[in-house]
């Protein structure tokens, strides 16, 4: 439960949040991380945005939060789970995390970057171009 001073995690966050989990789950799974080496010695299972949530997001949110939901999220709660997350893969795996996402979700499973994202790029190609 949020209490008086926390905000409510937005409906940008929460969508965040699951993109965030199916970038992670195709992470672990190109670094040969299934479930089976992360948590189930005995069985190959690959990961997916709702396990990611599920085994590693949600048990990292209640042992911070006491939150047992995502939807009990307050607006502060998501960056400091993934650097919780972050950090815990960083020296147990050697990997970096998917940073938080700041892009459009499609719905189909792509991420498509922002205009003004598209044109930052254009510029800064056209800046490593020109000699001084």
């Amino acid at each position: 439960m949020l209490d008086e001073t926390e905000k409510p995690v937005t409906d940008k966050q929460f969508r965040a949040l699951h993109v965030w989990c199916k970038l992670m789950a195709d992470l672990l799974d190109a670094h040969g991380l299934d479930m089976r080496k992360t948590l189930k010695p005995d069985i190959e299972i690959p990961w997916e945005g709702r396990t990611v949530k599920e085994y590693i997001w949600k048990p990292v949110l209640a042992a911070m939060t006491l939150k047992e939901s995502s939807t009990e999220m307050s607006t502060v709660d998501p960056t400091a789970i993934l650097q919780v997350i972050a950090r815990h893969f960083s020296e147990k795996h050697g990997i970096e995390v998917p940073p938080w996402p700041d892009r459009k979700w499609d719905g189909m499973g792509a991420v498509t970057r922002k205009p003004e994202h598209d044109r930052l790029q254009r510029l800064a190609r056209m800046v490593e171009k020109v000699e001084i």
